[in-house]
């Protein structure tokens, strides 16, 4: 019988160098990558060398021609999640690089880099009208102190906390997204065994919040 262990991932979806360097930690500890949500779910096996590659698309959809095109170079599809999906491939397989060119993979950046910020800015005026209607109770009726006390605010005020936290996230994710499309414009690849950075201690408090 399968065993899936789930793991609360430690980086955002957009840190590709830093999530395919996690993968293949996971896969030297026998756990091997099966799906991603908001944990990511492996099945547990004997420790292996792995490398993991995720190609990003426009859409949520991959098409069978890409698929097909990873498969003739020795990377096998795993699974798919938003815009990324994951290809892995044994290290002594010494498989292909799909992407040679850094300047050409950031043309495939294009059309989800416009998208990523559309959201940021739809996601910012929304948020931003919700979080005005929220903290407007402050100064309804009574005194803001007094509302504090009777606990009126509490809950619009976590509401807007997260709201804000939201706001940061999106447009983290299209500037990030931004910033990786121009190194590889520059001629800059990405870096597939990339440690992840810290702060992964404040990303996990509000993953649980609004995961």
């Amino acid at each position: 019988m399968t065993k899936l262990v789930r793991k609360i991932r430690p980086v955002d979806f957009w840190r590709i160098g830093e999530q395919e360097s996690w993968l293949s930690d996971m896969a030297k500890e026998g756990l091997h990558f099966h799906s991603m949500g908001t944990f990511a779910r492996f099945i547990k096996g004997e420790p292996k060398e792995m490398e993991y590659r995720i190609e990003v698309t426009s859409t949520k959809a991959i098409s069978n021609d890409q698929i097909m095109m990873y498969e003739d170079n020795g990377w096998e599809y795993i699974s798919s999640f938003g815009q990324f999906h994951v290809f892995s491939s044994p290290k002594e397989r010494n498989a292909v690089e799909i992407h040679t060119d850094p300047a050409e993979q950031s043309f495939t950046l294009q059309t989800l880099n416009k998208r990523l910020r559309f959201n940021a800015i739809v996601v910012i005026l929304l948020s931003a009208l919700i979080i005005g209607m929220n903290l407007s109770v402050w100064f309804l009726g009574n005194t803001p102190i007094l509302r504090l006390v009777e606990g009126d605010v509490i809950q619009s005020t976590i509401i807007s906390l997260v709201m804000l936290y939201n706001i940061y996230l999106t447009s983290r994710g299209a500037l990030a997204i931004l910033a990786l499309q121009k190194k590889l414009k520059l001629g800059i690849p990405i870096n597939h065994h990339e440690k992840k950075k810290k702060g992964f201690g404040f990303y996990l408090f509000m993953l649980i919040i609004i995961g």
